[in-house]
């Protein structure tokens, strides 16, 4: 799959970074790779809700990857109901992370704080998920809290003419680069 970015732009202002990324696709389409399928492997499931109400959240992304790396090895959205369900992830411990960027399968932009499993802020404070081969886990749920919000206008450099498809986020600096929120405009 050929892939074209465009417009990297990163400035930090007040502690938080920045990022506008184009990123355009052959055939539109995104692709995400993942550690192969293993024989030992089973699933985790669980529910994310907000923290304010406990409502479900859907188009959550929900990955898990190999502990204290970012190998993803699963990736489910959450339904309308806010379950999910991680099928075939190798057995042994895993990293769980829910973000509302909605750059996943099946994923909507939601403005909330990305988490680690356990309410966690960071990967490396992440409690690890253990997976047994044949056994699903279970109640791996998330609440999160609602994000804040950053407004501007995306326009070009030459004429100042607004754009349109551009994807926007906010990252916390020197944390994991955390994606705390993200939207396109």
């Amino acid at each position: 799959m050929e892939r074209y970015f465009a417009s990297v732009i990163r400035l930090v202002r007040g502690g938080i970074a920045l990022l506008c990324t184009a990123a355009l696709f052959g055939a539109g389409l995104v692709a995400l790779s993942a550690a192969p399928a293993s024989a030992d492997s089973s699933s985790i499931s669980g529910t994310v809700t907000a923290a304010a109400g406990g409502g479900p959240l859907s188009g959550v992304c929900v990955n898990a990857f190999t502990p204290g790396t970012l190998t993803l090895v699963a990736q489910a959205t959450t339904d309308a109901t806010g379950a999910y369900t991680l099928a075939t992830v190798p057995t042994g411990n895993v990293d769980m992370q829910f973000i509302g960027s909605g750059l996943c399968p099946g994923g909507v932009g939601v403005n909330v704080v990305t988490q680690w499993f356990n309410n966690q802020p960071t990967q490396a404070s992440a409690t690890p998920v253990t997976v047994v081969t044949g056994s699903p886990t279970l109640n791996v749920d998330a609440a999160m809290v609602a994000g804040g919000s950053i407004s501007g206008t995306v326009t070009a450099a030459a004429g100042g003419a607004g754009l349109s498809g551009i994807c926007v986020g906010a990252f916390v600096p020197a944390v994991d680069a955390v994606l705390v929120a993200s939207t396109s405009t």
